[in-house]
């Protein structure tokens, strides 16, 4: 319900509101001297619902950057001390609250709550699996929670598209990045 109330941006729109970066090696380690594929994309959307109206939602991947990470990022604005409250989904699942300005009042408890909400995966696996080895396990358990289901995929390219489009036309706006970065913008 979440990605069909996103409102998709038009074409004219693409380059006000996407960032796409490429980072510096890639045209080498595919073999194309003129690739323009993006392997980074920064896209700001919204959301056609009474409660998000007006309220930025930024969508962000990246290969070869700092860290291997899946996050969902709710930042509060300054007004409200500048803040953010993190689910991390992979590699190791928790919820963090991060303040900015001053302490919220009871960091304690904060601290110890997230605490309790850290899912590590089953103790007979060492370390994190990797994205495809996560999927796998999940798929032979029988846990569709990472899976995506065919009205998702749809609803998903629907927000993309324009996106999609503009990128394939152009390679204006392409942004190299060392690998490792942290954030392209």
């Amino acid at each position: 319900k979440l990605l069909e109330a996103v409102t998709p941006i038009s074409e004219l729109e693409v380059m006000q509101k996407s960032v796409r970066g490429q980072y510096e090696g890639y045209r080498e380690e595919v073999g194309n001297p003129g690739s323009t594929t993006e392997t980074y994309a920064v896209v700001s959307v919204g959301i056609a619902a009474e409660r998000w109206r007006g309220v930025p939602i930024t969508l962000r991947t990246g290969k070869a950057m700092a860290e291997k990470r899946t996050d969902v990022r709710l930042t509060f604005t300054p007004e409200g001390n500048g803040g953010e409250l993190i689910f991390r989904i992979q590699p190791d699942a928790h919820i963090a609250v991060r303040a900015g300005g001053q302490p919220p009042q009871f960091i304690d408890e904060l601290q110890k709550l997230s605490k309790e909400f850290n899912a590590q995966h089953p103790p007979a696996i060492t370390g994190h699996p990797d994205a495809y080895e996560r999927v796998l396990l999940d798929a032979v358990r029988g846990d569709h929670t990472l899976f995506t289901t065919s009205e998702e995929v749809i609803a998903a390219w629907k927000v993309v598209t324009a996106v999609v489009k503009v990128w394939a036309e152009t390679s204006e706006g392409l942004i190299f990045y060392p690998k490792g970065t942290i954030s392209v913008e």
